[in-house]
């Protein structure tokens, strides 16, 4: 029964993205619990072919067209489309360590008070060695070194839109991420994750946060 459906967004990340939903692949958490669920918002490069060759002998991986720009029309895709009782997000240029899903399902069946939203660290992959003045603190994306429920001076603005997780029901009961916020095709639209948790917050007070829960970033 599956469990946790992972939902990866993908525009023209021909590149990157085989990466990715390989790192998803070779998770440690059994095939039975978990799907992959990756949305193309109308690629104009060959990221569709590439994912529709790799997944073709993967039973838990779906592959979906969404042809309204954007990328929370591709995020409310992915989670309708979904199975799975929790909705996790990565980003098609990053990529996840292997317990990751399995760390996921962990966090949500064994914390009391039980989360209503799961989020983790995100490190940097460099294209290249940075140069001296460059900060990793740039790159990190973390609450620091603790599992522990986030404050709500903190919970309202969650987690990176490629290490979140959600109780399925409160993305039903809030549509989502707003379609006024977030990438649209090359325009630069930021927004809609930290959007979505100022709304959801305000009911929903069970923000988790665990730095086990690693995603990597690629970091030009």
């Amino acid at each position: 029964m599956i469990e946790l459906s992972i939902v990866v967004c993908c525009y023209n990340r021909e590149d990157l993205i085989l990466l990715a939903i390989d790192s998803l692949h070779n998770q440690t958490l059994s095939t039975d619990l978990y799907e992959v669920i990756i949305v193309d918002n109308n690629s104009t490069d060959n990221s569709y072919q590439k994912i529709q060759d790799y997944i073709i002998d993967k039973e838990n991986f779906k592959l979906f067209l969404e042809t309204n720009q954007g990328l929370s029309y591709s995020r409310n895709r992915g989670y309708k489309e979904a199975s799975g009782k929790y909705i996790a997000y990565m980003d098609d240029d990053a990529r996840a360590n292997p317990d990751w899903a399995e760390k996921i399902l962990f966090d949500f069946n064994t914390v009391i008070p039980n989360p209503d939203v799961v989020g983790g660290k995100i490190l940097p992959i460099y294209e290249m060695a940075p140069p001296d003045c460059f900060s990793n603190d740039f790159e990190v994306r973390s609450w620091g070194e603790n599992s522990r429920y986030l404050p709500i001076n903190l919970a309202k603005f969650g987690f990176s839109g490629s290490n979140m997780i959600f109780r399925r029901e409160i993305l039903e009961e809030y549509n989502g991420f707003s379609t006024n916020f977030g990438m649209n095709g090359k325009k630069l639209r930021m927004g809609e994750d930290t959007e979505l948790f100022f709304r959801i917050t305000k009911k929903y007070k069970n923000i988790y946060y665990d730095p086990e829960l690693l995603i990597y970033h690629w970091t030009p």
